[in-house]
């Protein structure tokens, strides 16, 4: 007898009405692999995401710290400049010594410009400077520095921002004299102030200064331009001036102090043979176009103080007869003509000649009035 309710066969089964599904291994393996896959990339994505923000969160903290550093560094500058503004030291220091630190500045310029003794005694002094040219066309021009003892330095520069020059210092001006010379380490750091104090020299462009005392009042201007003084306006003409044009434009943008509370006037001459001196009477500017220059104002009008008027008539009879032309040992010559010997009732003589070749850069220098031995010097040596 048939079973009325017979079991189908495995080919006879039904086929599945799609609520369920069976997967082989190789189906099982592929969707697995496929989900790692995805797994990883996801992972991939978010440590690339990490990485992108520690990149720019890196990147905000360094431009941060720039900012940081460029504001503290202006406030560091800023600082100087008052310092050098207060105490009537030319704020073109600023662009000649690293300014991060304000008490370092202070103490460069405290120490070492303005805190030495250079509230000196001035004596009969009796400086003479002229410009001529030699038989060959060079523009020279001459100086000679009269004073009590004075240890000279010659100084060459060469700034990054500026031009190239020669100088000559009195080391007095920074506190050594002839019982204390910069013999030592520390003595020899205090030298370092020295390009800030020159008394004569050239630059690269052949503009030459040289400084002379007047017997008068100091030179105080009070107006709202920057301060400067003496010796440090010598180191802006040699540093930034091509021409005597450009050396009265520098100067007039400033408010001028006398270095050691005297009073001074300038001989300025340039590759061109243009020379003037520049004089402050009453605080005011003077420009008078001269070719030499002593001891007493040129400016016209009735002044009654001043020295060295022999010896420019010495230095206007010899030029005139030379018609302005000399060569560098005769210019020289002219120098020791008017040099000023020790005597015993004056302390002052000449300390210094120079002839400097505005044309080619170089300089001759007698020491003592040693006119048989010079020394010479270039600016690109």
């Amino acid at each position: 007898m048939e079973n009325p309710n017979p079991t189908p066969s495995a080919a006879q089964q039904p086929e599945n009405n799609g609520s369920e599904r069976m997967f082989s291994q190789s189906e099982v393996n592929t969707i697995v692999a496929d989900r790692l896959a995805r797994e990883r990339s996801k992972s991939a994505e978010r440590v690339g995401d990490l990485d992108a923000r520690e990149k720019d969160l890196k990147a905000r903290e360094e431009a941060l710290e720039a900012k940081s550093q460029r504001f503290s560094q202006w406030e560091a500058r800023e600082a100087c400049k008052q310092y050098l503004t207060d105490n009537h030291i030319s704020a073109a220091l600023l662009d000649k010594l690293d300014t991060s630190d304000p008490e370092l500045i202070r103490f460069i310029a405290g120490k070492l410009l303005k805190g030495l003794p250079m509230e000196f005694d001035l004596p009969d002094l009796g400086c003479s400077t002229f410009a001529a040219h030699t038989p060959e066309g060079d523009a020279v021009f001459g100086r000679n520095f009269d004073m009590y003892y004075s240890p000279a330095l010659f100084v060459k520069t060469a700034p990054s921002n500026g031009y190239r020059s020669i100088s000559m210092v009195n080391l007095a001006y920074i506190g050594f004299g002839e019982d204390k010379l910069p013999t030592g380490l520390l003595d020899s750091f205090f030298c370092l102030a020295a390009p800030y104090v020159p008394l004569d020299g050239v630059n690269e462009k052949g503009v030459a200064v040289g400084v002379l005392l007047i017997d008068t009042e100091p030179t105080n201007q009070q107006t709202e331009k920057v301060d400067i003084t003496t010796t440090t306006a010598i180191r802006m003409i040699l540093d930034q001036a091509a021409t005597v044009e450009e050396a009265l434009t520098l100067l007039g943008e400033y408010d001028m102090h006398a270095s050691a509370n005297s009073c001074y006037h300038f001989q300025i001459a340039d590759a061109s043979g243009r020379a003037v001196v520049v004089e402050y009477i009453g605080d005011t500017m003077n420009v008078v176009e001269s070719p030499r220059a002593t001891n007493f104002l040129l400016t016209p009008g009735d002044w009654d103080f001043g020295t060295g008027q022999d010896r420019f008539e010495t230095l206007t009879a010899a030029m005139e007869a030379a018609e302005g032309i000399l060569t560098e040992e005769e210019a020289m010559d002219l120098l020791e003509a008017v040099s000023q010997q020790p005597h015993p009732e004056k302390r002052s003589s000449t300390q210094w000649s120079c002839v400097y070749n505005q044309s080619r850069g170089t300089v001759f220098i007698a020491m003592g009035m040693d006119y048989d031995h010079l020394y010479q010097f270039s600016i690109w040596d």
